[in-house]
């Protein structure tokens, strides 16, 4: 008597045997459907009848016994705590099954059913349901760091609102089942199909945009733009100067004070300073250049008549600028590059201005405009190192030029 097979050496072995027969007959499947297909398709169709009728039949059932529930309510409560207590774990893998195939449709029936004051009430009634007697748990280092950064920020921009005069920041809270709930508002209004009418009325919306409509939408970017660079520039300024001007300011206030004078707002004083100190620079770049004041200039400004004006700012330095030839100039220009940036000196019948440039080509075109063009200017003078004069006669105004200009 042979002994039995192990269960796994049995079941290998018959699969062996198998995939022998169908390896020897690949094509019985293809010739036993040919033989048989009639037969095979009433088979088919009498599965298909029946599982339709069984659909019907459940479809009947469910709504039978969701119509007895209605009017049953009573009734349907008592059963279903029955079946409760007597399958407590199927009853748990049930609901669980239930919520995990229809999850969306019970969000959205919930979500369909809250209003954010009835949610905020419930909130307040969990609240107020709460065991006060058992102590809260403490939060930890990293939770009180992150809540104090919060409200550190937060006071902040209110004390920066506070200054700016700007109203208080009013931020409302959107619930989560709102924001689900506007989620899904937005796929369907994306989603759904548009009628004739909608999709002519949103063809006409298609026409170009007037040209006046650009321009100003142009203009406006721009001055923006010019803003936003502006301000860059300022914060940039006051980061990199922040201690320098924040001594020189709360001097200044000290000074004020001595004085009797009302101290400054140090802040707002840097402040202003840093935006004074960037847009002096932008005028000094522009080829109109920057008025200087007198005490800042380094030239000469009070000496009398203008032939003594000009013969003592030669001798602290300056330069003439020749006029053109055979005309008699109504003004006397001069030059200086000692004190870092590029000065031009006008000495006329309306008095002395001094202008700082931010290069030697800006005040060029600048004297260029004042003569009328590029054709009709002069070469400036070379500025090269020369000794001071010691108090020799200028040139006159309407024959000056460069050679007699006295050098260093």
């Amino acid at each position: 008597m042979t002994r039995p097979l192990p269960e796994e050496e049995r079941i290998a072995r018959d699969r062996a045997r198998k995939r022998a027969w169908w390896d020897a007959n690949p094509d019985y499947r293809a010739e036993h459907r040919e033989k048989n297909l009639e037969r095979l398709r009433e088979q088919n169709r009498n599965y298909m009848r029946a599982q339709a009728a069984e659909k019907k039949r459940r479809e009947r059932e469910v709504e039978r016994v969701r119509e007895w529930s209605k009017q049953n309510p009573d009734k349907r409560q008592a059963a279903r705590e029955r079946y409760k207590t007597a399958n407590p774990e199927k009853f748990r893998e049930s609901q669980r099954a239930y919520y995990h195939r229809n999850k969306e449709a019970i969000k959205a029936r919930r979500d369909a059913a809250r209003t954010p004051d009835k949610v905020r009430a419930d909130a307040r009634r969990d609240n107020e349901k709460r065991d006060r007697t058992k102590p809260a748990k403490p939060p930890s280092p990293e939770q009180r760091a992150r809540y104090q950064a919060q409200q550190r920020d937060k006071k902040r921009v209110e004390r920066a609102l506070a200054r700016a005069g700007l109203p208080p920041r009013k931020l409302q809270r959107v619930l989560a089942f709102e924001r689900r709930r506007n989620a899904a508002e937005d796929e369907a209004f994306i989603v759904r199909r548009r009628s004739d009418v909608e999709l002519t009325r949103i063809r006409r919306q298609d026409e170009p945009t007037p040209p006046e409509l650009i321009s100003q939408w142009k203009d406006r970017t721009a001055q923006l733009r010019e803003r936003l660079r502006f301000r860059r520039a300022v914060d940039v300024y006051h980061l990199e100067h922040a201690e320098r001007l924040h001594e020189e300011v709360l001097l200044d206030s000290r000074a004020r004070e001595l004085v009797g004078k009302p101290p400054y707002d140090i802040l707002l004083e840097v402040r202003r300073r840093a935006v004074a100190a960037i847009r002096e620079g932008e005028a000094r770049e522009h080829e109109t250049g920057r008025i200087l004041e007198a005490h800042r200039s380094g030239a000469v400004v009070t000496a009398g008549s203008v032939r003594e004006l000009v013969r003592a700012n030669v001798r602290a330095g300056w330069r003439i600028v020749p006029a053109r030839a055979g005309v008699v100039p109504q003004q006397v220009l001069l030059v200086s590059d000692e004190y870092g940036d590029a000065r031009l000196l006008t000495i006329g019948r309306a008095g002395v201005e001094v202008r700082e440039f931010g290069t030697t080509a800006g005040r060029s075109a600048h004297i260029r405009a004042l003569y009328g063009g590029v054709g009709n200017a002069p070469s400036v003078p070379s500025l090269g190192p020369a000794p001071r004069s010691t108090g020799a006669e200028p040139p006159s105004f309407g024959a000056v030029h460069a050679s007699t200009a006295p050098r260093r």
